[in-house]
């Protein structure tokens, strides 16, 4: 079963909150996935922020690798890959 929009809360690093929609499809194991980390994170003091999201969501989805996504971040930092 495929499910529709989900809103997700996400938490800033100044403790604000705010819905973010996301119209993927998504099955509810993918959802609750990627909902278990961002609160498992969170509980630490560590948020996602909506690009982290989505990054979960590209992963989820097979769109792409966490290697890919850690080479992008990589590149745009300057740091060697």
């Amino acid at each position: 079963m495929l499910l529709g929009a989900y809103f997700v809360m996400a938490v800033d690093e100044y403790g604000n909150y705010s819905d973010i929609v996301y119209k993927d499809n998504l099955t509810k194991e993918q959802y609750e996935a990627i909902r278990s980390t961002v609160c498992g994170h969170a509980i630490e003091n560590m948020f996602a922020n909506e690009r982290d999201i989505i990054n979960m969501i590209k992963i989820a989805k097979n769109e792409k690798t966490a290697d890919e996504i850690i080479a992008e971040y990589k590149k745009e930092w300057g740091v060697s890959v």
